[in-house]
């Protein structure tokens, strides 16, 4: 059997790929299994509820036969009175254990039903029911299909299986799929069992409004390793980030899918990265020192220098629109914990980053009496001194101001125009930053002085606040300024607690509504009936 290899090859590739296409079946059931068990322990006809209500009533029947003298009398002697009560605080035992599992199943029931929302979306249906993986496994069973019927031919020119088989299977090809269906059930069940703390999901919020904002189509976050995702529809959120205050940094993410996807961004960015490029090689030596780092000059690169400049033009764009969307939440999040001032790996990279975050919040900025020019300036500021600290005295760089200034301009023209023709405004502006700020007293005033008080469940009463028309950047901007003016790394904690347990679950999902407003109640997951 010359075909033996091949034959064995192409029968652990179909198996292997069966076994990747259901690793969400495996997802499923375990959503299905926390059903079932809350439906066991709340469902009315619940096996559990109906015996310990049988074995109450019995219980109280005895109970109350004992009132009666004379059948007490009767059976004093075998000590009837002691067991029933031994009985009656047992029931009471298990009517507590009871409850308690059932809060705990509820819980878990939270996290299903986010499961069930992301697994109900049409691109995660069809990663893994019509997706690369569906292909590949069609074409591996009609290879081995052809060579069972030694069927070899396309045509009228044979074709050699080996070759059909390597064109199916580069290694690099097959395991960079796998790790990719891997990768994606494993961050479905991570969101499943609520590791994350619905970090992903409030990503999805976000990703649902800006996506109806910007014409694109539906992305959802997974928990996973960070680099880019061969699978479309698909934002990686590396684990350092799943807390509110890095939430912002998904508008990067997106808006570097933005810049790929809108014809208006990408020929900006040709157009961006054709100036740099321009402009550094008509310089001997470059202008500054970071436009010689911006582009890793090498000799005989021209085209190597083109794609680097590109790179970091995408980078660029996607910190302007991040900002453009989020205010000061983008920019608190990137230069206070991404951004590295002495990233010697690329030591342009960050300063002209964070000129771009200032520069568009000045943008944005109205001017005169306007609510973010204090914002704007503490940032500044405490950048300014961060450089200062690890750098020495940065001399102002007429071409990175330059080049963030023509950055922040195209941005904004075209997001005006996509404003414009989608009638969806997603400007986070200075009088959402105005409102931001003031409702943050509400949202986190009850906290208390965490300098001085400890950090409990005590700390947070329920709020009562009429969330109608209330947003997650909203939110986020509420929180960030509230950290902000009581630096506390505990109060920084109990802040994050009260978004995630009392403002979250009562945010709803964007709806488009009218002809471009944004009606809200806004995505979380709604409270369990009787929460």
């Amino acid at each position: 059997m010359n075909d033996l290899v091949l034959r064995i090859r192409l029968e652990a590739m179909e198996r292997n790929l069966r076994q990747v296409k259901a690793l969400v079946d495996v997802v499923r059931k375990n959503t299905n299994s926390v059903r079932e068990l809350y439906r066991l322990l709340d469902h009315p006809a619940a096996p559990a509820k109906v015996d310990l209500r049988r074995a109450e009533m019995a219980v109280s029947n005895i109970a109350k036969l004992l009132n009666y003298q004379d059948i007490a009398d009767l059976v004093d002697a075998y000590g009837f009175a002691t067991v029933v009560g031994d009985a009656e605080k047992s029931l009471a035992n298990l009517n507590a254990t009871h409850a308690k599992l059932k809060a705990l199943v509820e819980d878990l029931l939270v996290n299903v039903k986010e499961t069930d929302v992301l697994l109900s979306r049409e691109p995660v249906r069809n990663l893994f029911g019509v997706g690369a993986a569906d292909e590949l496994l069609t074409e591996t069973v009609k290879l081995q299909r052809d060579l069972r019927a030694n069927k070899t031919t396309g045509g009228s020119a044979p074709i050699d299986p080996w070759v059909r088989y390597r064109e199916l299977f580069g290694e690099h090809h097959q395991v960079d799929l796998f790790q990719e269906y891997v990768d994606v059930a494993a961050g479905l069940s991570l969101r499943g069992t609520g590791m994350d703390e619905h970090f992903c999901a409030m990503a999805d919020w976000l990703s649902d409004q800006w996506t109806a904002g910007v014409n694109l189509p539906y992305w959802f976050a997974i928990p996973a390793r960070h680099g880019p995702s061969a699978m479309t529809s698909i934002i990686r959120l590396g684990f350092p980030e799943w807390t509110i205050w890095a939430l912002p940094l998904v508008a990067h993410e997106f808006g570097k899918i933005l810049v790929d996807e809108d014809v208006e961004f990408r020929d900006q960015a040709a157009d961006l990265a054709a100036d740099v490029v321009q402009l550094e090689s008509g310089s001997e030596p470059p202008p500054t020192p970071e436009a010689a780092a911006l582009v890793h000059d090498a000799p005989s690169a021209t085209v190597a220098r083109e794609r680097e400049v590109a790179l970091r033009i995408r980078i660029y764009l996607a910190d302007a629109f991040a900002t453009y969307v989020m205010g000061p939440a983008y920019a608190c999040a990137c230069l206070l914990l991404r951004l590295d001032p002495a990233n010697s790996a690329q030591p342009a990279l960050d300063l002209v980053r964070a000129t771009v975050v200032i520069k568009m919040l000045e943008k944005i900025d109205p001017g005169l009496q306007s609510h973010l020019s204090a914002i704007v300036g503490t940032l500044r500021t405490s950048w300014d001194a961060a450089v200062a600290a690890q750098l020495g005295t940065v001399e102002p760089s007429t071409h990175r101001q330059d080049l963030a200034s023509s950055i922040v301009d195209r941005v904004v023209a075209v997001l005006e125009l996509i404003e414009e023709r989608t009638e969806i405004p997603i400007k986070f502006d200075d009088a959402a930053w105005d409102a931001a700020t003031g409702q943050a007293e509400e949202y986190f005033g009850t906290l208390g002085d965490m300098t001085r008080a400890p950090l409990d469940g005590t700390a947070a009463k329920q709020l009562s606040i009429d969330f109608d028309g209330v947003t997650l950047p909203h939110v986020l901007n509420a929180a960030w300024h509230w950290r902000l003016e009581h630096l506390d790394s505990k109060m920084a904690d109990a802040i994050a607690k009260r978004v995630r347990e009392d403002i979250w679950p009562h945010l709803k999902p964007p709806v488009r509504g009218g002809t471009g407003s944004w009606k809200q109640p806004t995505g979380g997951i709604p409270p369990l009936p009787g929460r």
